[in-house]
């Protein structure tokens, strides 16, 4: 969360890729934030929070979108040097995941959903924020040798993206996450182990 926010920060003030690290930044924060909303609700205010951070995704991927659009269009194929493809596919991502508050908000959110789509809910936002993070290590030019730093780039997101694809293989498809009830049968409930979410 601090990561996304001071990227997004630095890029306002001292105009280091702005047009990327800007909502690339804000993405960042807002995954996190509706991450830890999924399994931890404030206690009040839900509602409008969760609205404006729809807005937010919402914003974000359009704008995302529309740098794509502007890449592909000029002549070398990059808007101030980054290439139409990122902007597309964060795009996409931020679309999605307004999609996603959206549904997640007239269902009735963290109150209303259990189980099996509120942690799925929960794992692809904060392993994607964790991606993000990841692919900023190869930034750091300064601060980290080469000799380690392109292991760090080329192992670490795959890392991260090798645990998101187990995670939710293991909890959508093989359902069997112990101690999260699927649903709210008494059957499920009988089956369930009395494993709390936090063990």
């Amino acid at each position: 969360l601090t990561m996304g926010l001071m990227g997004s920060l630095m890029a306002t003030v001292w105009g280091k890729q702005p047009v990327s690290n800007i909502p690339v930044g804000l993405l960042t924060a807002y995954l996190v934030t509706t991450g830890l909303t999924t399994v931890r609700p404030p206690a009040s205010g839900l509602r409008g929070f969760s609205l404006g951070l729809m807005a937010l995704a919402f914003a974000l991927g359009l704008a995302l979108s529309a740098g794509g659009f502007v890449a592909a269009a000029s002549p070398g194929g990059m808007l101030l040097g980054v290439p139409a493809a990122p902007f597309f596919i964060l795009g996409s991502i931020a679309l999605l995941a307004g999609i996603g508050d959206l549904r997640w908000i007239r269902a009735g959110g963290a109150k209303a959903i259990r189980g099996v789509p509120r942690i799925t809910r929960h794992l692809w936002r904060m392993c994607l924020a964790l991606l993000v993070a990841s692919l900023s290590i190869g930034q750091v030019k300064a601060v980290i040798p080469k000799l380690i730093r392109r292991p760090l780039l080329l192992g670490l997101p795959l890392v991260v993206l090798a645990a998101l694809l187990y995670w939710l293989w293991r909890v959508r498809l093989r359902r069997s996450f112990r101690g999260v009830v699927m649903d709210g049968s008494p059957e499920a409930q009988a089956m369930a182990e009395p494993v709390t979410l936090e063990q």
